[in-house]
C-alpha cells in the first residue's frame, strides 16, 4: 500500500488518501476529455461557419472592382482581433479567387458547349 510504511499507525488515513488520489485522477481525466470535446465542437462550429461564409460570399465582377472597394468602408471584420482579421482576410481572398476560377470555368464550358452545338447544327444542315 502507498504510504502504509510512513503512516502505519493510521490505516484509515491511508485509505482516505488512496481514494482521494484515485478520485482526483478520475476527475482530472474527465476534465481533459470534456475540454477536448468542447475544443472539437468549437472547431466544427468554426468550419461550419466558414462553409456558410463561403457559400454566401459573392464575388464582384471584374468591372465592378471600384464599386466593391468603395463599399468596403463599413467592414464587419474591423471588430476582430488582428490575428483573426488576417486569417479572415486570407480566407475571403481565397474564396474570391476560387469563385472567380469557377466562374471562368463555367464560361469556358458554356462557350465550348455553344461551339459544339453550333457545329452539330451546321453539320445537320449539310
Amino acid at each position: 500500500m502507498l504510504g502504509s510504511g510512513l503512516i502505519s499507525h493510521r490505516p484509515g488515513l491511508v485509505k482516505v488518501l488512496q481514494v482521494t488520489g484515485i478520485a482526483f485522477s478520475v476527475a482530472l481525466l474527465c476534465g481533459l476529455v470534456v475540454s477536448y470535446m468542447i475544443y472539437r465542437l468549437a472547431k466544427a462550429e468554426e468550419s461550419q461557419q466558414l462553409e456558410k461564409l463561403y457559400e454566401i460570399v459573392e464575388i464582384p465582377l471584374l468591372g465592378d472592382d471600384k464599386e466593391f472597394l468603395e463599399d468596403d468602408g463599413q467592414d464587419a471584420s474591423s471588430h476582430l482581433p488582428p490575428e483573426k482579421e488576417k486569417e479572415l482576410g486570407k480566407f475571403i481572398s481565397s474564396v474570391i479567387k476560387t469563385k472567380r476560377k469557377e466562374s471562368i470555368l463555367k464560361k469556358k464550358l458554356k462557350g465550348k458547349q455553344t461551339f459544339s452545338n453550333n457545329k452539330i447544327i451546321q453539320m445537320e444542315d449539310l
